[in-house]
């Protein structure tokens, strides 16, 4: 029997993003008190979120949320 090899996609790709951003927001949303509508718009504003986002030579969906979310609180 062979192994089954992911296909990395663009649509797969995207859709971590989407997951990963979502995660990030349900942390920060826990840790800030604040509302996951809230923490949504802060993430998606910031320039970790344009890095995951708008840079995809930097890998950052490969990162979990956590990495991702230590990125950001470096920022702010």
């Amino acid at each position: 029997m062979g192994k089954t090899r992911l296909k990395v996609t663009p649509d797969s790709i995207a859709l971590g993003m989407d997951m990963l951003a979502t995660l990030v927001a349900e942390d920060l949303a826990k840790d800030m008190g604040i509302s996951h509508e809230q923490a949504v718009a802060q993430f998606l504003a910031s320039r970790t979120a344009d890095i995951l986002y708008n840079h995809e030579e930097a890998k950052l969906w490969w990162e979990g949320p956590g990495a991702i979310m230590d990125m950001y609180l470096k920022e702010t």
